[in-house]
């Protein structure tokens, strides 16, 4: 049995970190995003393709839309200040 040396065990550490980041979407690319499907009646897949965005990310924003018929993202201002809200009514 050979033990790893403490350099060996971080090495591999260091290669498992390099993992796929998240690509973030700004409301500039999920308004060409709905309006290409909405109005130019592009498939959600091609539309994706084209502005170089996850297809289930694509599917997420419409969905949204389709819901809440919001399109921008939600900030964590509004969050933290519904949440000050509901707390004080209680």
């Amino acid at each position: 049995m050979v033990k790893k040396t403490s350099t060996e065990s971080n090495e591999k550490t260091k290669s498992s970190d390099n993992s796929k980041k998240y690509k973030k979407t700004g409301n500039s690319l999920r308004l060409k995003l709905l309006k290409m499907i909405h109005q130019e009646n592009l498939s959600l897949r091609d539309a994706a393709e084209k502005l170089n965005i996850n297809f289930y990310t694509a599917k997420t924003i419409s969905r949204v839309y389709n819901l809440e018929q919001r399109v921008l993202k939600k900030t964590t201002l509004n969050k933290k200040v519904l949440i000050y809200f509901n707390f004080r009514k209680n």
